[in-house]
C-alpha cells in the first residue's frame, strides 16, 4: 500500500517513536497481481525499485550532531536490552562499537523475510522466528524537505517527520524490504529513529516474536484512509481521506 508515515524529531521524547501514516493511492496491490502467483510462493524483488540500505540525504538537509559515538563495550552481540547504543537510541558502526558494528545494532536487512502475495498486495513474511527486539531492516530512499502534501504527484512510499522541520523519506526509487511491510491494527514491529553523529536511521525492529509464515506487520498510524481488513481483534476499520483533508492534518 502507498504511505506517508511521520518521521519523529530526535530527542529523548518517547511520543516521537512512534510513525503515523497518512497518504492516498495504492502502492503494490496492481503488481501483486500482475504476478499471478499462488498465495504460499515468494514474489521476486520488483525490477523497478533497487534494493539499497543507503539512506541518501539531499545536499540542503543537514541534521544535529546530536549523539556521542563513545564505544559500547559490548563483548558477545549488541543486544536491544543491554547495550548503551542501542538504548540511546544509537546504531552501531565502527566508531562506536567494540564489535566495529558487525553486531544486532548495526544497520542491516535481516534474511529471515521475504515478499509475498498477502491478502492486501505484496507484503513481507517470515522465512524463520525472528524474536523480539529483532531488527527487521531500515526504511531507506532519499531524506528530503520536498514538500509530498502539496505535490500533484505523490511517491508511493514516504515518510515524514512529525516535528521541528518537515522531511520525508521516499522511497520511490530504492529502498529495503521494510518499504513493503503492510497495516495491521495489532502489529508485530514498530519504527524507531536510531542516530549516529549526524547519521539517522528508522529502523523496523520486532515487537513480539514473529513465526516462520506470519505476515510482518507495522501500524500506519490512527487515520487509516482504507478500509482495514487486519481482522485482528482491535481493528479500528479506516477511513477515507482527500489529499486537502491530509495536507491540513
Amino acid at each position: 500500500m502507498s504511505r506517508l508515515r511521520e518521521l519523529p524529531e530526535a530527542h529523548d521524547d518517547a511520543n516521537d517513536d512512534e510513525m503515523e501514516v497518512k497518504q492516498l493511492e495504492p502502492d503494490f496491490q496492481s503488481l501483486a497481481k500482475s504476478l499471478d502467483v499462488p498465495d504460499e510462493l515468494p514474489v521476486q524483488w520488483p525490477h523497478q525499485i533497487t534494493r539499497s540500505l543507503q539512506l541518501q540525504v539531499e545536499d540542503n538537509v543537514v541534521l544535529k550532531d546530536s549523539w556521542g559515538a563513545d564505544f559500547c563495550r559490548c563483548t558477545v552481540d549488541c543486544y536491544r536490552n543491554i547495550c548503551p547504543n542501542a538504548s540511546g537510541p544509537l546504531f552501531c558502526a565502527s566508531d562506536n562499537c567494540s564489535l566495529m558494528g558487525k553486531c544486532s545494532n548495526s544497520v542491516y536487512e535481516t534474511k529471515d523475510v521475504e515478499l509475498f502475495y498477502a491478502k492486501t498486495g505484496v507484503g513481507v513474511r517470515a522465512t524463520d522466528t525472528i524474536l523480539v527486539g529483532s531488527t527487521i531492516a531500515p526504511y531507506t530512499g532519499l531524506l528530503t524537505d520536498h514538500d509530498y502534501f502539496n505535490d500533484p504527484v505523490q511517491h508511493d512510499a514516504a515518510i515524514k517527520r512529525k516535528k521541528g522541520k518537515q522531511l520525508f523519506i521516499d522511497a520511490e526509487h530504492w529502498g529495503t524490504i521494510a518499504r513493503f511491510i503492510n497495516h495491521s491494527c495489532d502489529p508485530n514491529t514498530e519504527f524507531i529513529e536510531m542516530r549516529h553523529n549526524r547519521e539517522v536511521q528508522v529502523m523496523v525492529i520486532a515487537t513480539r516474536p514473529i513465526l516462520r509464515g506470519d505476515e510482518v506487520t507495522i501500524d500506519y498510524g490512527e487515520d487509516l484512509w482504507f478500509n482495514c481488513g487486519c481482522e485482528s481483534g482491535i481493528c479500528r476499520g479506516g477511513n477515507t481521506f482527500s489529499r486537502v483533508s491530509v495536507a491540513k492534518a
